[in-house]
C-alpha cells in the first residue's frame, strides 16, 4: 500500500519524543480500516513505579499493529474471543484488541481511573469487556478473574483470596476460559520477572502459590538493629505463615500468548526468556510479520505457546 504522510516522518518511535508528546498529549494511533479510525489515549505523568503504566510504551504499538495486520491479512485470530491482559497500564493494547472484535478483560494493580477513562473514550458502549486486579505471583481468584465487571481506582477487590474453600472450590460450571494472552513491556524491572513469570504459568497450567508477607515488615526489618530483629522474628513467626493455595488455570490449553517489549534492559529481556521456556515454548515473530512501519530492532514481539503437559 501507499505510505500515509505520518510514515514519511522518520521515526515513530515514542522513547525518542519531547517530555509533553511522551508523557502528557493525548496520543493517537490510525487503527482499524476507515481512514479516521483511531485510537485516542490519555496518559498521566510517570513519577514513580505505581504510575509506570500511565504512559505509553512503544512494544504496546507494535504488538497492536501487528494484531491489526494479522487481522487484515487473514482470518482475524481475535474477532469473538476471550482476551486477558497483564499490565494493561493505559489500555493501549487491549483497547486495540477490542477493536478487533475480541472480549477483553484488562488487569493490572495500579491506575485504575486512566484506564477506565481510555475504555469509555475509545470502546463503543455495546463492546464487553471487564477490569480486574491481578498482582503477579500472587494468589488469585479464577472466579473473580474470569467474573465480568470493572473496577473503581481504590477499589480493593479480591485479587488476594481470602476464603481458602471458596477459592480451592472447582471452576463454575458456565466459566468461558481465556482464548488468549496478551502483553506489552513488562520485563523491565528485574524483580518482577519471576512474580510474571509465576502468573503466566499459573493462569495456563494452575499450580500452588504461596501466598505473600505483608511487605512493610520486610522494610522495617532491614532498619531495625539486630537484636530488636531476633524479637521481631519471633512475632512474626505467629504473625505470618504463608498459606498454600491451589489455583485453577484460566486459559484453554492452547492459547494464543502474545507478548511485545522494548529492550531497555538486555538481561531482564534474556531472564524472562530464559524462566519462560521452561513452561513454554518460544517464538520471535519476524520482522517481516510485523507492520512494516511500526517495528524497530530494538523491539520484540514473541509467541508463547504451552508445552505438551
Amino acid at each position: 500500500g501507499k505510505m500515509s504522510a505520518e510514515e514519511h516522518q522518520g521515526d515513530w518511535r515514542r522513547s525518542l519524543k519531547q517530555k509533553k508528546e511522551r508523557f502528557e498529549d493525548d496520543f493517537v494511533l490510525k487503527f482499524g480500516d476507515d481512514e479516521d479510525s483511531a485510537l485516542k489515549i490519555s496518559q498521566k505523568t510517570v513519577d514513580s513505579i505505581e504510575t509506570l503504566g500511565a504512559t505509553i510504551w512503544d512494544g504496546s504499538i507494535v504488538l497492536s499493529k501487528y494484531l491489526g495486520k494479522m487481522a487484515k491479512n487473514a482470518e482475524n485470530p481475535l474477532r469473538g474471543k476471550r482476551v486477558l491482559e497483564l499490565g494493561s497500564g493505559t489500555g493501549l493494547l487491549g483497547i486495540a484488541a477490542s477493536k478487533l472484535g475480541a472480549i477483553v478483560t484488562y488487569t493490572d494493580y495500579s491506575c485504575f481511573d486512566l484506564l477506565n477513562q481510555n475504555i469509555k473514550q475509545n470502546l463503543k458502549q455495546t463492546d464487553e469487556f471487564s477490569v480486574k486486579r491481578l498482582k503477579w505471583g500472587e494468589p488469585y481468584s479464577t472466579n473473580y478473574l474470569l467474573s465480568k465487571g470493572g473496577i473503581e481506582e481504590g477499589d480493593e477487590s479480591p485479587s488476594k483470596l481470602t476464603d481458602r474453600n471458596e477459592n480451592e472450590s472447582t471452576l463454575k460450571k458456565d466459566s468461558r476460559l481465556f482464548d488468549a494472552i496478551i502483553a506489552s513491556d513488562l520485563v523491565y524491572y528485574p524483580f518482577l520477572i519471576e512474580p510474571l513469570v509465576k502468573t503466566l504459568e499459573l493462569l495456563c497450567y494452575g499450580g500452588i502459590v504461596k501466598s505473600v508477607p505483608p511487605k512493610k515488615e520486610t522494610e522495617e526489618e532491614e532498619e531495625n538493629p539486630p537484636e530488636r530483629n531476633e524479637i521481631k522474628e519471633e512475632e512474626k513467626k505467629e504473625e505470618f505463615v504463608p498459606e498454600e493455595f491451589w489455583v485453577d488455570k484460566c486459559v484453554v490449553d492452547s492459547p494464543l500468548i502474545l507478548m511485545g517489549a522494548e529492550n531497555h534492559n538486555v538481561h531482564s529481556t534474556n531472564r524472562f526468556l530464559e524462566l519462560l521456556s521452561k513452561s513454554f515454548k518460544v517464538e520471535k515473530i519476524s520482522n517481516e510479520e510485523l507492520d512494516s512501519y511500526y517495528q524497530h530492532e530494538e523491539i520484540f514481539v514473541w509467541k508463547f505457546t504451552k508445552k505438551a503437559e
